[in-house]
């Protein structure tokens, strides 16, 4: 009866494959989530299995006998992934698709080699405040703020998630805004800055007070230069977020005043339409101005040079008049009030 050799017609499982192991045909060995066969016999060499794997036909030393998956933590640069691995890189979890070398540059991830990955799952990597790019200054090199996928930043009062790989603007003056298309909000929440002020860079939904009015911020943007423009010169960059009014005295030349700012003018209070500087008179400045309180103000006897107010009381050839709207210089008894 003819005698048989086992050990030559069965596969041996030889575990974990070993750098510089003499390793025989149908030896069977495991790396990095996949077992391979062996087809020729042979001497490993090398730090992987790779090169003999990889080989040209008819010398390829190892065929693939199971798929599986690895999980090989955090992705790292020039490292040899093979189909299957499974990686983190900030906030995403990848699984290759196709063998291949990392790049050697670190800033880039898996990124660099996106069409070697998949994406199987997003998680979040939180940075925290979003930070610019610092441009050089002649003194000190550039430097680059990489944001990749997953990465999660507050910008002002939002929480964004990247969803595009970028490198920062390099200023904080461009902001965010200057990437918008590659962000996505998560949550959003206002960020009070308090009262409004110039040379000030406001993102949105920064919400400023300015005079009686809250407002928050519908675009990104730089306030005006100087006091006299005021926010009015970015108006539509502002939506009204509360409405209210802010007593400002009695009426004053020379004063920078702001949409719904209350001054007393005779003996009527008046509520500002809209930001303007004063002139000579309210009368003057009347188109910015609305009657808001009628009120009586006892004004003496009456004479030509007094600037008059609706409501004010005048004595007269022995009457006594009200003023119906603001005047000077015009009698009661020549206009029949």
């Amino acid at each position: 009866m003819a005698e048989f050799n086992l050990e030559r017609i069965r596969f041996r499982w030889k575990n974990s494959w070993l750098a510089s192991t003499t390793y025989v045909k149908d030896d069977i060995v495991y790396f990095q989530g996949k077992c391979y066969v062996c087809l020729i016999g042979h001497e490993s060499s090398g730090s992987t299995i790779y090169p003999d794997l990889n080989a040209a036909a008819p010398n390829t030393k190892w065929v693939l006998m199971f798929d599986g998956n690895q999980w090989r933590n955090n992705w790292t640069h020039d490292t040899y992934y093979n189909r299957g691995d499974v990686i983190k890189f900030n906030g995403y979890v990848y699984q290759c698709i196709g063998e291949h070398q990392s790049t050697i540059v670190v800033a880039q991830g898996p990124i660099g080699d996106i069409a070697k990955w998949t994406i199987v799952a997003t998680t979040y990597n939180w940075l925290n405040t979003w930070t610019a790019s610092t441009p050089a200054d002649g003194e000190t090199p550039a430097v680059s703020q990489y944001y990749n996928l997953g990465d999660v930043v507050i910008y002002n009062g939002i929480t964004y998630i990247c969803i595009e790989k970028h490198v920062a603007a390099d200023s904080y003056a461009l902001g965010l805004e200057d990437d918008q298309s590659k962000w996505t909000i998560v949550s959003r929440s206002d960020n009070w800055r308090t009262d409004w002020t110039i040379n000030t860079r406001y993102a949105v939904d920064d919400i400023v007070k300015y005079g009686a009015i809250s407002y928050r911020c519908l675009q990104g943007h730089t306030s005006a230069a100087t006091e006299a423009d005021g926010l009015e010169l970015d108006q539509a960059k502002w939506e009204l977020f509360l409405e209210g009014i802010e007593y400002k005295g009695n009426w004053t030349t020379g004063i920078r005043y702001k949409k719904y700012d209350v001054v007393k003018s005779g003996g009527t209070l008046w509520r500002a339409s809209q930001g303007h500087t004063s002139t000579t008179t309210l009368r003057v400045d009347s188109g910015f101005w609305t009657a808001w309180i009628p009120g009586l103000e006892y004004e003496s006897v009456w004479d030509s040079v007094t600037e008059y107010n609706k409501g004010d009381i005048v004595k007269y050839g022995g009457y006594a008049y009200t003023a119906l709207d603001k005047n000077i210089n015009s009698a009661p008894s020549i206009n029949g009030f």
